[in-house]
C-alpha cells in the first residue's frame, strides 16, 4: 500500500462508478438500543474505538455488505470464529436493507485499481496492523 500522501493523489485519479440499489447491514443488537432513540444508520462507532478498514479517531463509517447473508457473517464473526475453531452462538443482532445511492464507489475486487493503490486482496484481507490491541485493563473497564 502506499503512503497517505500518494494515496489521495492515486484515489482521486481512479474510476469511481455510482452504486444505487440495496446493501445490507448487521448490528448487533445491544448496540442499536444502547441509544435513545436507536439509530440503525448510527456510523460513529469505528473511528471511536478502531475498525478493520477504520483506525481509532478516523472518520465516521458505515460498513454494508451486497448480500444479507455477507452482512450476518462478518457482523456475528462466524467466519473468523469458525476458522479459530471457537464457534460460539453469536448474540442476537439485526439485519436490514439500507436503500444507497452512492456517488463514488471503490471497486476493490478490480485488480487494476488494486494495483494502482498498491495492494491485494491478500493485504486487504490480512491482519490488520493499526487496530490496537486491547489491555486486560481495558477489557474489564
Amino acid at each position: 500500500m502506499h503512503p497517505k500522501t500518494q494515496l489521495e493523489m492515486i484515489l482521486s485519479s481512479l474510476p469511481n462508478p455510482s452504486l444505487s440499489g440495496y446493501c445490507y447491514r448487521s448490528v448487533d443488537h445491544s448496540s442499536l438500543y444502547s441509544i435513545d432513540p436507536p439509530d440503525a444508520l448510527y456510523s460513529l462507532g469505528p473511528g471511536k474505538s478502531g475498525q478493520r478498514y477504520t483506525p481509532f479517531g478516523g472518520p465516521p463509517a458505515l460498513y454494508v455488505a451486497d448480500k444479507a447473508v455477507t452482512a450476518f457473517a462478518e457482523g456475528t464473526h462466524a467466519i473468523t470464529s469458525s476458522l479459530a475453531g471457537t464457534i460460539v452462538p453469536p448474540a442476537p443482532v439485526v439485519v436490514y436493507a439500507v436503500d444507497v445511492s452512492l456517488e463514488h464507489v471503490l471497486l476493490l475486487t478490480d485488480n487494476d485499481i488494486l494495483n494502482a493503490l498498491g495492494t491485494t486482496i491478500s493485504e486487504l484481507q490480512g491482519p490488520c496492523s493499526f487496530i490496537p490491541k486491547k489491555t486486560n485493563r481495558e477489557r474489564t473497564l
